[in-house]
């Protein structure tokens, strides 16, 4: 009886062993099944973060394709757009050049203007001082004093157009002896019958004092 219990016992400390070893085993197979699931799920992890990389480098390459036309147009247009800069640049000196040519013959033309307007004030001086030598007892509403007055008019007229012209004065404006002298080398001239000249606006022009004087334009 005994012997049986014993068996029975080595039995069961034998088939409790055998549980605990299968069940060893089998804990240490789940271990390294669950190690084996992790680090699949962490290179799958790893995969999907590399994929999705690729994804979005992709896109980028997608959109700099899209956008390489764009640039290309851009850089066309930017080579255009200094192309004419470069001609306007040319063409903005040869015409800095014209202007200044311009201006030189400008500068020669009104020489020569104040050359001519001298020349005539002193010719009308000689005409005047030939006259009254000529004439010292004359009386002043003869033809010749008339005529010279009507010249010595025209003229401070004339220097009235050029003051108005070249500094944009209109018909309304006055004018003063002042104003007429850059243009009178000779200086105001004055009448051979002792009359006395007046200036009011570029359009009335000047006038003599005596009776008979008048501007012939």
């Amino acid at each position: 009886m005994n012997r049986t219990i014993v068996m029975i016992l080595v039995l069961l400390v034998l088939a409790l062993g055998g549980g605990l070893a299968w069940q060893y085993s089998r804990t240490t197979a789940l271990k390294a099944e669950l190690a084996g699931l992790r680090q699949a799920q962490q290179a799958a992890s790893e995969s999907s973060e590399a994929l999705r990389a690729a994804q979005a480098e992709l896109e980028s390459l997608r959109l700099q394709a899209e956008e390489l036309p764009r640039l290309r147009r851009d850089s066309q247009e930017l080579i255009r757009l200094r192309n004419e800069v470069r001609q306007l640049r040319d063409s903005k000196g040869e015409f800095q050049q014209h202007l200044d040519a311009a201006g030189e013959e400008n500068e020669q033309l009104r020489a020569i203007a104040q050359q001519l307007r001298q020349l005539a004030a002193e010719n009308e001086q000689l005409r005047t001082q030939l006259y009254q030598a000529e004439n010292p007892s004359a009386p002043p509403a003869t033809t010749s004093t008339k005529n010279l007055c009507a010249r010595n008019l025209r003229q401070l007229d004339t220097a009235i157009q050029q003051w108005a012209l070249e500094n944009q004065k209109t018909a309304t404006d006055t004018v003063t002896s002042e104003d007429l002298m850059p243009y009178l080398p000779a200086g105001m001239p004055t009448c051979p019958a002792g009359g006395q000249y007046t200036l009011s606006t570029v359009r009335a022009g000047p006038k003599c004092s005596i009776d008979g004087h008048a501007l012939v334009r």
